[in-house]
Parts: structure tokens; sequence; C-alpha cells
């Protein structure tokens, strides 16, 4: 959780902005959490934590991308998919870890089944 708030002040700064021109950055995450976080029929957070607010929400979203993926997928798919863009060669397209969730491969086990 705490690497994410790293990974947030890197995504905020303009070097990160010029350097990954193309990539996700906090605007992108504040523009996601106000279209599809808030009010009615928003996603959930993977944690009640993750509703405090969008930092907090990333820095759970971000943690979960690295130690609980399945559950992310699961749970906050838009919030995944985003994790995805930002880490590609971390965090599988969604669609591949719904295939490895159906699967029987312990390193896919959501720690939330």
């Amino acid at each position: 959780h705490e690497m994410g708030h790293c990974f947030q002040a890197q995504m905020q700064s303009a070097a990160w902005r010029k350097a990954h021109p193309d990539a996700p950055n906090w605007d992108h995450w504040i523009a996601l959490a106000n279209k599809k976080f808030k009010g009615r029929g928003k996603e959930a957070g993977i944690t009640t934590y993750a509703e405090k607010n969008p930092a907090e929400r990333f820095c759970e979203s971000f943690a979960a991308a690295l130690l609980d993926p399945k559950g992310l997928a699961n749970i906050a798919p838009e919030a995944y998919k985003f994790m995805h863009q930002m880490m590609p060669s971390a965090v599988p397209p969604l669609e591949e870890m719904r295939k490895l969730a159906l699967s029987k491969d312990p390193r896919f086990r959501s720690r939330r089944n």
C-alpha cells in the first residue's frame, strides 16, 4: 500500500508525464474515480479503506494488483484495468486474469475465496 503512495507521487510529477507521455497519470486516475467510483452504481473498492478517497483507493488497488490480482479483477475491474495500463508487465490483461482465476493455478487463488 505505501509503495502505491510513492507511485502516486511519481504519477503526479511533470517528470513522469514527460518520461511516459502515453502512460496513465494521476489526472487519468482522478477522471476514472469521478466517473466510476462515485455515486449510484459505483464500483466497489477493493477494501473499505479504499472508499476513503481517490488516493487511498489507488494505493489499495495498487497493492491488490500485485498481491491479489484475482480479487481486484473480480471486485473492482475498472481499477484492475487501470493498473494493467500502468504496469502491463506486472498485471495481466483483465480477460487473461479472469481465465487464470478460473484455473486451479494456486498463484492466482484469491485471498477472498
